[in-house]
Order: structure tokens, then sequence, then C-alpha cells
């Protein structure tokens, strides 16, 4: 099938299996108290996880995609900070981090149902989350696994780098030379 841009179609029945997916990923997210819904059910514009199928034949990447629509007087606002020439503003950056850490926890949260979800490397949809299917499908050698991102800081103890760390008599004293170029003056010594 091709659409009006002549582009190719998957058919139907790859669709009903590409829909049955994106109903679990709404539904994995629902159980997580996310609002969440799939794209061609309710208005986009609702804030919450938005669940995308994708219905292009030939893909190069997932055939389900979820991303966070923040509330829309954020979007609106950064829209606008955008539009005013002002790409670097807070409204801008809000959005954007917003944006990326529910991007983190909508793929944490799909990894421990069972949903196999990644970040998006692209430039164009940077804040979607690829979905590729049910972890129960693969081999078991093949099954992502959820890791943290930093290991944790192992605690030795108060005192445990004594003897090891040398810190100079004139750690806190300031070279003279170096007061003057910022204008500050070196203190009167005491009579």
């Amino acid at each position: 099938m091709k659409d009006e841009y002549g582009f190719d179609h998957a058919s139907d029945e790859v669709i009903a299996v590409r829909a049955e997916l994106a109903d679990e990923v709404v539904q994995a997210l629902q159980l997580a108290g996310l609002p969440a819904f799939r794209s061609d059910h309710v208005s986009a514009s609702r804030p919450g996880a938005v669940v995308h199928v994708h219905r292009d034949a030939d893909l190069a990447s997932a055939a389900v995609s979820a991303s966070w629509h923040g509330d829309d007087r954020l979007v609106e606002a950064a829209m606008a900070a955008v539009a005013a020439g002002d790409p670097h503003s807070p409204d801008v950056r809000r959005l954007g981090s917003v944006t990326l850490h529910m991007q983190d926890a909508l793929i944490r949260i799909l990894l421990s149902a069972g949903i196999i979800a990644t970040l998006n490397n692209d430039c164009i949809d940077p804040g979607d989350v690829l979905v590729f299917g049910r972890q129960s499908e693969l081999p078991p050698g093949l099954r992502p696994t959820l890791v943290p991102l930093s290991a944790p800081v192992k605690r030795t103890g108060r005192g445990s780098l004594r003897g090891r760390i040398h810190i100079a008599d004139d750690f806190d004293g300031r070279p003279e030379d170096a007061a003057g170029p910022f204008g500050i003056t070196p203190p009167l010594s005491p009579p």
C-alpha cells in the first residue's frame, strides 16, 4: 500500500501487530502511574506519554515509539522563546531537561515491564523512546539488562586517605602578584 506521497505502508496485519505492542506500552506506563495514550486514539496535545505506531513498510528503526509531551504551557513558553530568537532561555532548557529526564524514566519503566526500549540517537526526535518488542521473544543471551548509570561509591570511612594526600602549608595563601590584576589589595600586615 502507498500513501498520497508514494511511500509504502505496512500491511494491515503488520499494523495490527504494531498496535498490539503499542497497547502493551501504554498499559505498562499506566500501571506505573503515568498518563499514557496512543497518538491515534487521543489528541497528542494532552500531557503524558504519547505512544506512536509507525505505518511505514520499510523501517530503519522501531515500529513503535513513545515520547513525553509536557503541559501545553511549558511547550508554548519554550516555543515562544525560540520564536523570539532566544533558544537558550530557561523555558527552552526546562522543556529539554524535562523531556530527557522523562525519556530515561520511560525507558526504565518499559524495561522493567519486559519491553525492549532504548533512547533515540536522532537529532530530529531526540526525546523519543524506541520500542522494539518484548524481551520474552529474545533468546536469554540477547535480552537487555538494566545497568545503573553509575557504580555506587564505596565508602571507606573517615581518615582512610590520611598520609596519602599532602596539602602545602601555603595552600590558602595568595601570591601577592596575582592579587593586583583582580583589583584586590594585599591585606595590611599587623603593626
